[in-house]
């Protein structure tokens, strides 16, 4: 039987004036459930809350994250059941009584809300947009992706489907190099391409930087229309 993940609820009544404001934090994960009470500002990033919750109060507990400005993409997270960004999203933004934080969707959950987010990379094409350079120490990137997987986790399409980021990523590579275009179209044409899309735009709703991949999958499909 699989454990259920961690989740997080936290009551955050809202302060007029954007002042500081007491924060019950409800942790519950695979072994146990804990109540911590914390002071906080509606400025504050539920990552901001995740580190001090993990400096005063809970060592063990395990997230990722590393840049905090939303360069990364380390911290995606389900927040109220929506995948986004621990470090882009703060306590006031979200003008609830309750935030419930779960680990992002799609994932092998770790611990906590820790995900493992191999199968993310596993499902990019060999592109130069999402795979590191040979000689240069590393590669550029489809145009603002930061791989961050929160468009895999906010596809409704049922598995098996490669996901948003490595379909735009053939669309992309299609355009920037014709001569791989045949290999592309393979990777386009399978069952796991866009014919599993269910067109839902989410991928491109979530994505926090604004790469809309949902739309280079469309425009990928259409020519795929145009040539049979």
């Amino acid at each position: 039987m699989q454990d259920k993940p961690l989740q997080i609820a936290v009551m955050a009544p809202l302060v007029p004036g954007g002042g500081a404001m007491n924060i019950d934090v409800i942790l519950k994960d695979r072994r146990h459930e804990i109540r911590f009470s914390i002071e906080a500002l509606p400025s504050e990033t539920l990552l901001d809350i995740l580190e001090t919750i993990r400096k005063d109060k809970k060592p063990d507990l395990l997230y990722r994250h590393s840049c905090h400005h939303g360069s990364c993409g380390s911290c995606g997270a389900m927040i109220d059941g929506k995948p986004r960004l621990l470090c882009l999203t703060t306590v006031g933004e979200l003008a609830s009584d309750t935030i419930l934080l779960e680990p992002l969707a799609k994932m092998m959950e770790i611990e906590g809300i820790a995900v493992w987010p191999g199968s993310f990379f596993d499902a990019l094409p060999e592109t130069d947009y999402m795979r590191p350079a040979e000689n240069e120490g590393g590669g550029s990137r489809l145009e603002n992706c930061i791989e961050c997987g929160v468009c895999v986790a906010a596809c409704p399409a049922p598995q098996p489907f490669i996901g948003p980021a490595a379909l735009a990523a053939v669309a992309v590579e299609m355009e920037k190099h014709p001569e791989r275009s045949k290999e592309m179209k393979s990777i386009a044409d399978s069952p796991e391409g866009t014919k599993a899309c269910e067109k839902a735009f989410e991928c491109s709703r979530c994505c926090p930087q604004g790469v809309a991949p949902g739309r280079k999958i469309a425009e990928l499909a259409r020519k795929e229309e145009t040539h049979r």
